[in-house]
């Protein structure tokens, strides 16, 4: 069993709860001599720590921590309970690198706010230390990473979506009043994890669009009633503006503007928000609508034959979009030059002129999967 020395390391605040978005690497915490780090992939969690002070690789050699070790240890409230959990239970968890260990990890229980069980095996995970230069760092200095399988850090599969960690560092050849606790401890323990940071089991959540696409930031999006509206990454739970609790949500005709798709634990949020505009049922009958009468006397109101939904409303791709104008003898004054393209004719001819006031017809072929051919006429009048 290992024990260290206590020591007092001034406390800074941090907030209990984050909003996480997508990013393959996340800041953890960190000072002007460390910075921690984590990734989360479909398994694990990798943990990163650059000690940018420790030149030198020192470590434990007699199974007892002194000033002259170099050592990391990571601590988990495994049930989110901000104690350690005493008696036969053995809840809360530690894992720290260790060369004697398969490979390299070594894991085990808190059992008091002094004292550790001894190492255990950790199935799939592992820790390394090398001397390496990093983005946070060019010159090469002491650089731990740890991967943690997700199962070992379910919290009691309670279908926690975050953790909370706390990390204990330290340089050997300081002494070891200098250990480092991030974040910094109000109450002097050796193995406690609150305050913590809460680290997250998932990747970020976004809403895709019944087009496969992502959900835009700001811009609105057309949909329909019944369009289905659904995240991107599996989690123990789901709530969609407080209705669906399923991995989906279908657009109805009593919410107006907005959709949003929320999940929280005590830890942390995951959240993501689409705003959108029904369309007219007409529309949602599945045709592409143009308008019968265009005016190009550039107000700004129909001066161009297109959608009329508009092509920033419609936000899809337009791959297999072709549309083909006709004059009324049947001559073909426009092509879309690129196909793939949005629909939009500026009612010029290909030497530039302006078209003839009259009637023409069209013909569409709509994009995806299931393309369809949409015709019909229209007329265009020179306004004053």
């Amino acid at each position: 069993m290992k024990t260290m020395n206590n020591f007092k390391i001034p406390f800074f605040l941090l907030a209990l709860f984050f909003v996480f978005r997508a990013s393959a690497q996340l800041e953890l915490d960190g000072d002007s001599e460390h910075a921690i780090s984590y990734e989360v992939r479909n398994d694990s969690v990798l943990i990163y720590v650059d000690v940018f002070n420790d030149l030198s690789i020192d470590l434990d050699s007699d199974d007892n921590l002194d000033s002259g070790d170099d050592y990391v240890y990571l601590m988990f409230d495994f049930n989110s309970n901000g104690a350690i959990d005493l008696g036969g239970n053995q809840i809360d968890l530690f894992y720290t690198y260790d060369s004697t260990q398969s490979q390299g990890i070594c894991n085990g229980h808190i059992l008091s706010p002094s004292s550790i069980n001894d190492c255990e095996g950790s199935t799939g995970g592992s820790a390394s230390v090398e001397l390496k230069a990093t983005t946070n760092n060019t010159t090469p200095h002491v650089f731990y990473t740890f991967s943690i399988p997700k199962g070992e850090l379910d919290f009691g599969n309670t279908g926690s979506l975050c953790g909370r960690i706390s990390i204990k560092v330290h340089t050997g050849g300081t002494p070891l009043a200098d250990e480092v606790s991030f974040p910094a401890q109000t109450v002097v323990e050796d193995y406690f994890v609150n305050p913590y940071n809460p680290i997250q089991l998932y990747p970020e959540a976004e809403i895709i669009l019944p087009t496969g696409q992502v959900a835009p930031d700001q811009t609105p999006v057309a949909v329909c009633v019944g369009d289905t509206l659904k995240v991107d990454q599996v989690y123990p739970h789901y709530h969609w503006n407080g209705l669906s609790q399923e991995y989906f949500q279908l657009v109805r005709n009593d919410l107006a503007d907005q959709y949003y798709f929320k999940i929280s634990d005590e830890n942390c949020i995951y959240t993501d928000t689409v705003n959108v505009q029904l369309l007219d049922e007409k529309l949602c009958e599945g045709a592409y609508v143009f308008p019968n009468i265009v005016v190009p006397n550039s107000d700004g109101i129909n001066d161009v034959f297109q959608l009329m939904i508009g092509q920033e409303l419609l936000n899809q791709d337009w791959k297999g979009s072709k549309l083909r104008i006709f004059n009324r003898w049947g001559l073909n004054v426009f092509g879309s030059k690129v196909d793939d393209s949005y629909p939009i004719w500026h009612l010029r001819l290909e030497n530039g002129r302006l078209v003839s006031p009259g009637t023409y017809y069209y013909t569409y072929i709509t994009p995806g999967d299931n393309p369809r051919r949409i015709h019909g006429f229209f007329t265009v009048l020179h306004g004053e």
